[in-house]
């Protein structure tokens, strides 16, 4: 009886438990994401970046380093295929060629995904419940949950976006993304090591759609460093 008493206890204890803990909202999820987010102040890598059409042999290749700061303050020097440099502030684009020219443009600004996405491919959650009507939905993968994000009037996304969020770092894993006609347009898996106790992306890879087909890009990161304190001359435009 003593036995029976317990666990009848104990499964009280436990159904108390499950009443009493709030199931997590959609503002509980981006809340959480956009913390891990912010915890990246400033990032650098190098970066190697295969491409690859599925109706091509050859595969494109590059390779370079990367600087960024904040949302809008990015560096990216690439050694081949051609040395080329590209500097963004947020405000202007400058790009050197390997022949030394130098361009520079005003950065047009940016709706959607892109508006809420910054240079690292980070995202910024906080912006996501203006852009989108957001559900949370069960994942079939343990430890992960789902986001499905329909775009409101305005927005220049004009189809859906599901995440795959990973609930134990609060990163998404997988992003994927369809047309107005839910017509598949875009698949993004991403892998992360952790960096003094920070999630980080090192490895992304995409498979898109192309007026050809669809194309493979990988994407990886290594050397990776954050929160070094980068000064905004890196970034600096003349």
């Amino acid at each position: 009886m003593k036995k029976v008493a317990l666990l009848l206890c104990l499964f009280v204890a436990l159904v108390t438990a499950s009443f009493a803990a709030p199931a997590l909202t959609v503002d509980d999820v981006l809340a959480k994401l956009q913390s891990q987010q912010t915890m990246v102040k400033d990032f650098s890598a190098d970066i190697e970046t295969s491409t690859k059409m599925t109706d091509a042999r050859d595969t494109f290749l590059l390779n370079g380093k990367i600087w960024s700061k904040g949302p809008e303050k990015a560096k990216i020097i690439l050694y081949t295929p051609k040395p080329q440099t590209t500097i963004t502030n947020g405000k202007k684009l400058l790009m050197i060629d390997s022949q030394g020219e130098k361009t520079v443009m005003d950065v047009p600004p940016v709706q959607g995904l892109d508006a809420a996405a910054n240079n690292q491919g980070r995202i910024d959650f906080s912006r996501f419940s203006d852009l989108f009507n957001i559900e949370l939905k069960p994942s079939k993968i343990a430890g992960t949950i789902k986001l499905f994000c329909l775009p409101k009037a305005g927005n220049i996304i004009k189809g859906k976006t599901e995440f795959v969020i990973d609930t134990n770092l609060w990163v998404p894993i997988k992003m994927t993304t369809y047309n107005e006609k839910n017509k598949f347009m875009a698949n993004v898996i991403i892998k992360y090591d952790q960096f003094d106790g920070v999630a980080v992306p090192v490895s992304i890879v995409s498979s898109f759609v192309v007026p050809t087909g669809k194309a493979v890009m990988e994407m990886e990161f290594s050397n990776v460093k954050i929160n070094q304190g980068i000064s905004d001359s890196e970034f600096a435009i003349d």
